[in-house]
Order: structure tokens, then sequence, then C-alpha cells
């Protein structure tokens, strides 16, 4: 037994012997409640040890994993049981699992208590991805007065102003249409591109500017 191993609930551990077992709780005196096929609950201590049971000897979910919980897209009882396993520990310990309904991934309640249709598809839910938006300076504003919206195109270091607040784009070229170039070397941290996607990247006048 290792002495880095250390319990979590919602994994899934080898034991000696080659038994497998999946930690569900933990009690008030830190020991680690398991099960697995064909027995009732077992103890176990924070570092795998156990006065009745065989030690736990390792932590599969640990090892490199091969399905990415959040893109699958076949049903439970397709899956391998070590995914199945992976995908039900990831949910007692709070992620957020999906169903698929028609085309469309709809999310489920967190808890420790599932009943699972091995008929339906279920995935983690992606964590959704975090932009720095643009920024534009009142400054800017003042010295343009007929800009209304202010955009960049995709891949494009420096901005366009547009006399209108709703520019037409082309989605095709990533790009917005009928504005005037801004050089953005000459505003310096007066106005600033972020990160966000092109079609994000757009700043509408404020109003009483």
């Amino acid at each position: 037994m290792s002495k880095e191993l250390k319990l979590e609930v919602g994994k899934r551990y080898a034991m000696e012997g080659g038994d497998v077992v999946f930690i569900f709780r933990v009690d008030l005196q830190g020991d680690f409640h398991g099960t697995s096929p064909g027995s009732g609950v077992r103890y176990w201590r924070p570092n795998g040890s156990s006065d009745q049971f065989p030690a736990i000897v390792r932590c599969l979910d640990d090892e490199p994993e091969l399905v990415d919980l959040t893109k699958i897209d076949v049903p439970l009882g397709e899956l391998d049981e070590r995914t199945q396993d992976r995908l039900a520990g990831a949910h007692v310990r709070g992620a957020t699992l999906e169903v698929r309904v028609g085309g469309t991934f709809l999310r489920l309640a967190t808890g420790s208590k599932l009943s699972l249709d091995p008929g339906a598809v279920y995935r983690l839910k992606p964590e959704e991805p975090t932009y720095t938006l643009p920024t534009v300076d009142d400054k800017v504003w003042l010295a343009f007065p007929g800009a209304k919206a202010i955009t960049w195109d995709s891949g494009a270091t420096d901005p366009y102003a547009h006399a209108k607040s709703n520019p037409d784009k082309v989605e095709h070229y990533g790009q917005w249409i009928e504005g005037d170039e801004l050089p953005a070397n000459l505003l310096g941290d007066l106005i600033q591109r972020g990160d966000c996607p092109w079609h994000m990247a757009i700043v509408l006048r404020p109003e009483g500017l």
C-alpha cells in the first residue's frame, strides 16, 4: 500500500487481491465507506488501511483517462465500465451531469444518489470558456463623434469604427464591414482588443457620449 494514498469520495480503488471498491461517503470519524459488486458497505481509514477488510492499494481514477467525459455521445450502457464509474464518480463529487433529450443536453441535479438509464446519453457539462471582452475609453468616443460602434475582425489588431450601432458582418470571412480602420498604436491603452472571438469583439457607443 502506498504511503501517499489518500482516499476521496466518488473515486474507484483497487484492493489487495484485485477487487474494486467505489468510495461513496466519509463519516464524522473520518472513515471512508465503500462498496463493490456482491458486497456490503466496508470501511477504510483515509490512507486505505482497514482492520477488517483488504487494504486499498491504488486509485483507478487517477490513472490516465482515455475518454473525455464532456464529449460522450453514446448511451451509458455502451460505455466501458471504467468510463461509467468515472462519470458517476465525477457527478458524486459535485460535477454537473447532462442528459441528451432530442438534440439538446439538459442539466441533471447534482447529488450522490444516481438512477441512470443505460439507454440514455450522459456527459459532464463542458466548462464555459471565459473571455476578456474589448474595452473603449470615453476619450476615444469623444475623438470620433460619428462612431456608433467599434469592432475587430478575426485576427485583426486594429479596430474599425462604424457609423451605425449594428454593423454588418461576413461570417465566412470573420469580418465586420462598412467600417473605418483606427490605428490601435495611436490609441495606446485607451482601447483594448481583449481575447474574445471576433463576433463578440464589438463595443457600442455609450448613451450620452
